[in-house]
């Protein structure tokens, strides 16, 4: 099945993905799933993959410098950041990176702090180290989310979190956070010294002119990691590779050093390769996806107008899901 004029096709149902492994029959179930999207990889990726395995090479890989060349010239030309080779380290994943952060910069029973409603990996990856969780609660209006920052600041000042850890676009409320947020978010760090862990692996399912990135401040505020993936947004998960941006040259020192501790160190040369190809050859596709999500969003609009006083919609400004609300039994 096509939508729109580019080659965007969903995927045949089969067991080779968890989404679909976890029921007994994918032809006729449609899987309640956000991790990853039901659409195919573009054709560039398939024909890249076809040509890494009839070469047959698998051995140990490397990262070339068009793998660095491509990360930072997609963040260049779709979110107008500049950033050096030597601001990238490469991890198979961003949950990997999470727990690694954590590990490295703080020690047990510290206090680790993150917006609720929260992505659940967040909560997991603070209760698998042994660390004490702070849930700073955003503010519910009547369509979006908002950080209320007297709460926010009355909690750290009780806390004292070594940690914030935070994606933007908000992951499950599709809330984006403005440069005014960002700002205020650095302040409090910096008053209150905390590092600040900005995951933005849903960067691409926003127009460009709405998003603005933690690097934008990284001259601001030297304690800041941003997480950043082709995963999701080519719907390549399974590659198992992620970007840690990082601006100091400290942190991203320690940081390298816990990855060696943890045997990280050769790379997933099949992420590598995805990750270039899509890069550099993938914008088309991404675009047509866009439209489709927006298309999706509409629709959802449309069909749940009828039932306003039982389900609230919230602005679905970045990600690929919506974010409801139930208010009462349907009548």
């Amino acid at each position: 099945m096509n939508t729109h004029e580019e080659n965007i096709n969903y995927l045949i149902p089969n067991m080779n993905s968890a989404k679909h492994h976890f029921y007994n029959d994918p032809e006729t179930t449609i899987e309640m799933w956000l991790a990853d999207m039901d659409f195919s990889i573009c054709d560039a990726a398939k024909e890249s993959l076809s040509k890494f395995i009839d070469n047959g090479d698998f051995g140990y890989g490397f990262i070339p410098n068009q793998y660095y060349e491509s990360v930072l010239n997609w963040i260049k030309q779709y979110h107008n950041y500049g950033l050096e080779k030597s601001n990238i380290y490469v991890v198979p994943g961003v949950i990997t990176a999470i727990y690694s952060i954590i590990y490295e910069f703080t020690e047990i029973n510290d206090c680790v702090a993150f917006f609720s409603p929260t992505y659940h990996a967040f909560r997991d990856a603070v209760f698998d180290t042994g660390r004490n969780s702070l849930e700073i609660p955003l503010k519910e209006k009547e369509d979006y989310y908002e950080i209320d920052y007297s709460v926010f600041e009355e909690l750290i000042k009780i806390t004292h979190p070594k940690i914030l850890i935070f994606n933007n676009p908000h992951n499950p409320t599709g809330t984006v956070f403005s440069v005014n947020d960002l700002q205020k978010m650095v302040t409090l760090a910096k008053k209150y010294n905390f590092l600040i862990i900005s995951d933005e692996i849903h960067m691409d399912f926003v127009p460009c002119s709405k998003f603005e990135s933690m690097i934008n401040l990284f001259s601001n505020y030297s304690k800041i990691i941003v997480l950043t993936a082709p995963t999701k947004t080519f719907n390549i998960a399974g590659a198992k590779i992620a970007n840690v941006i990082i601006g100091d040259f400290v942190i991203g020192k320690r940081f390298k050093e816990r990855l060696k501790s943890y045997g990280i160190k050769t790379p997933n040369t099949i992420g590598i390769s995805l990750t270039i190809v899509c890069y550099e050859k993938g914008s088309k596709w991404l675009k047509e996806v866009n439209r489709v999500i927006e298309d999706n969003y509409n629709y959802l609009l449309h069909e749940f107008g009828e039932f306003s006083d039982s389900i609230r919609i919230f602005k679905g400004e970045g990600t690929y899901f919506a974010w409801l609300k139930y208010l009462g039994a349907f009548l």
